[in-house]
This record gives C-alpha cells, structure tokens and sequence, in this order.
C-alpha cells in the first residue's frame, strides 16, 4: 500500500465548514454518563456500510444498549429498515449536516451510529468532526483493500481537526475458503498504525435476504455466523467504551 498523504482539500472543507474549535466528541447525558458516536465510512460502494450500521446496531441493542441510527447517506438505505425493526431500545433518525448536531444534542442514548455517504459531502465532515470512532468496513477483495488508502488519507485529514478521532478497519466479506481471503485479512491487519476489529464478517448471501426481508440477520438468522460476527463485533464495541 502506497504512503498515505494528508488530503488538504478535505481539510479545508472541514474548516471551512465547522471551524477548528469543536465540541466534545463524547456527549453527556443529564445523568453523566456519556455515549459514544461511530461513524460507519467507505467512500467505496458494496463493501457493507449500511449492512454493519444495522446489524451493529441491532446487535448492541440486543445487550440492553440505548442506540440511535442515523442515516446520513441520500439513498436512505438505512432508514428503510424503520418500519421493520422494533425493538424498544433501537431509534432511527434521518438526516444531514445541518440537522445532526440537533439530533445529538437531543440524545439520550449509550450509542449513536452514523451511517455515511460514500462521498466527500458535508455529511461526510460532520460525521467525522463529531465521532468518536469511524469504523471503516472493507470487503475482503483486492479492489476494496486498494481503495482503502484513500478512505485513510480523508480520515488522516480529519484527525488534524478532531484529534480524539480512532479508526478502527472492519474485515467483511471474507471466504476464508479462497485462497486470497486469508491473505487480505492479514494484509489488512498488517497496516501501521491502522487498529483493525478482531470479529471479521463472512461472506454469507444470508444478508442480502435478510436485508430483502427488512430485518437484520440477527433476526433473520440468528445462529448463523453473520449474527455472531455481528454479536461479537457489539462486544468489542461495548469494550471500547467502557475504556473511555
């Protein structure tokens, strides 16, 4: 993977947009305690972006966690799963920029998790300027693995404003039957500097039918082991913050 260079473009979106003072990346309950913001980014399509917000979400509300999905990408792929999902401790919201530090301040749940455009938009720079963690899903392919760099240069940027900022690589997709599964995944997980998720998403074509279903694939099939890879992700997550 080539050297990564700092994006300058989006760096000056950034300030442009929002300014180098920012608020804190934790928000505070009137109880004190606080939740934690993940912004869900890969400006690649098909990688499964909207596939983990939802099955993350759902996973983490299955521990008992208060979480708020917010779909800040214009195809709204997100928002489609509202009238199909109930659990009472899972909360959709649709938005964009202008409206998402209202909807934030307006929290009380433990996490919020923002799924993204694959786009430099200003939801893009919102999402990073206000997360805690972006967590970037990468389909274990050699097209996706050579895109990473990108994703990485853009967030790279951000950090230079919101340095509280982690990033944290997601497997998905992977055949660890193929020969060239195993060899990205390690690939991946050799990147300095980069933490990648220990849980790694298989490939299944459980979740495509799960998705036509309108339900996450916890539900839809919940011994598989898309639903443990999503099970196990929400507990590292819930590790993460309880170090914060």
């Amino acid at each position: 993977m080539r050297p990564l260079k700092q994006d300058n473009s989006f760096l000056a979106l950034l300030k442009l947009r929002f300014g180098l003072e920012l608020e804190s990346r934790v928000g505070f309950h009137a109880n004190c305690s606080y939740f934690m913001i993940i912004s869900v980014l890969n400006q690649k399509g098909g990688v499964g972006k909207t596939t983990t917000t939802i099955n993350l979400g759902v996973a983490l509300s299955l521990t008992g966690a208060r979480v708020l999905l917010c779909d800040l990408d214009l195809q709204r792929d997100l928002a489609a799963y509202e009238d199909t999902i109930n659990l009472p401790s899972l909360q959709f919201s649709v938005t964009d920029a202008a409206n998402l530090s209202s909807v934030l301040a307006d929290s009380s749940h433990d996490f919020v998790l923002l799924d993204c455009p694959p786009s430099l938009s200003d939801e893009t720079a919102m999402a990073l300027k206000v997360a805690n963690i972006v967590l970037v899903p990468v389909a274990a392919e050699f097209p996706a693995v050579r895109g990473l760099a990108r994703v990485l240069e853009v967030i790279g940027a951000a950090k230079r404003v919101n340095h509280q900022l982690q990033t944290k690589i997601l497997v998905t997709m992977l055949d660890r039957r193929s020969d060239h599964g195993p060899t990205i995944l390690a690939a991946v997980r050799a990147i300095p500097g980069i933490a990648t998720m220990q849980s790694v998403i298989p490939r299944s074509l459980l979740f495509a039918k799960a998705a036509g279903a309108g339900e996450s694939i916890l539900q839809f099939a919940p011994k598989s082991p898309g639903a443990e890879a999503y099970r196990a992700l929400a507990q590292e997550i819930l590790l993460l913050k309880s170090a914060n």
